[in-house]
């Protein structure tokens, strides 16, 4: 890994002023919370889901078209060779930008919307005048495809459309001499890393943290991406689909201090409030243990290893017990997501 020279320039100190970094994070966290109801109208959505490299085309058209407000590196390498890409967007003509926000999707292959979310997030962020502002006084960070591996795998239909692949949750590390493919990586971060099961035996489970933390690829690549930057304000992990606003911890029931705590719910409820008003959706703000308990997530490394203030899991979704709607919205879904 190569520290990328855009991440070169002196990083910001911690802003001192918490009003302006509520509001400024407000509006931040209504944008990212904006994702939820994609802005699509029926006519302008895709008549397929996109693939890794349609996503990977446009992500680097944008670069190319806006190459003064964005610029794309590479900060690692998956098994199989693919790219994974950062997206950085800030008007570089504000060398010292206020805040600093990383945002990522598809982390988890089966969970297509969480992709498409964010090229709708890149896509507002600079085809979107009104939010010109923001991208002089934001630094953005985002990852559009966490897992391309597993994310091409999923969505690979010529390879075959069947339930185990179309709802394939790991990256495609082959696990020998188990003969099974992947870990999942959002158990694979060293913070409660012993909750899990890292028991070869289990290595066919959907659900198996890897041998070891930090094991895989993309997760070496997020480590040493969070450790060349610096301070950074605000981290967002896109998944779908509980509907769900979560924070720390998930790896275990105890809560951050008071003092985090206090700024975590506001913003939440904020954001809540925020996408029920434009979206009209009823998402709900809890700690990812009361979800479910598990370790070596990436928020909760985010939080307690690199001492992000604001960080959350945003669970894309919408009333639906039916899995294949939840992970896998056609047009119809997509447009209850945008209500």
């Amino acid at each position: 890994f190569r520290k990328p020279a855009y991440f070169e320039f002196p990083t910001v100190s911690p802003p001192k002023c918490q009003i302006r970094i509520m509001r400024t994070l407000f509006t931040v966290l209504a944008i990212i919370g904006s994702v939820s109801k994609f802005c699509h109208s029926a006519e302008s959505l895709p008549p397929h889901i996109e693939t890794l490299d349609e996503i990977y085309e446009e992500v680097r058209g944008y670069a190319k078209r806006f190459s003064v407000l964005a610029r794309l590196t590479e900060i690692g390498t998956t098994y199989e060779k693919r790219p994974i890409y950062c997206l950085i967007i800030h008007d570089r003509s504000n060398p010292n930008p206020d805040l600093t926000v990383l945002v990522e999707f598809g982390v988890h292959a089966r969970e297509w919307a969480s992709p498409a979310s964010g090229l709708f997030l890149i896509r507002q962020l600079l085809v979107n005048t009104n939010y010109r502002k923001l991208i002089q006084e934001i630094k953005w960070i985002i990852i559009p495809v966490m897992n391309p591996d597993g994310y091409h795998y999923s969505t690979d239909i010529f390879k075959g459309s069947d339930k185990e692949r179309r709802f394939w949750r790991k990256n495609r590390r082959p696990l020998n001499p188990s003969k099974c493919f992947g870990v999942d990586l959002n158990r694979n971060y060293p913070v409660g890393f012993e909750r899990n099961n890292s028991r070869l035996a289990a290595a066919c489970d959907e659900i198996f943290s890897g041998p070891g933390p930090l094991s895989e690829p993309e997760t070496q690549a997020m480590d040493e991406l969070l450790s060349s930057l610096g301070y950074v304000d605000a981290y967002v992990a896109v998944h779908a689909c509980s509907q769900s606003i979560l924070h720390p911890y998930g790896y275990k029931k105890k809560t951050p201090s008071r003092k985090f705590m206090n700024i975590l719910r506001k913003a939440a409820n904020l954001m809540k409030k925020s996408m029920s008003k434009v979206a009209g959706t009823k998402y709900k703000v809890q700690s990812a243990a009361d979800l479910y308990l598990a370790g070596g997530a990436s928020d909760d490394y985010a939080f307690e290893n690199f001492n992000i203030p604001i960080v959350y899991t945003l669970e894309l979704g919408y009333d639906s017990e039916d899995d294949e709607k939840c992970f896998h919205p056609g047009p119809k879904e997509m447009i209850q997501l945008q209500r």
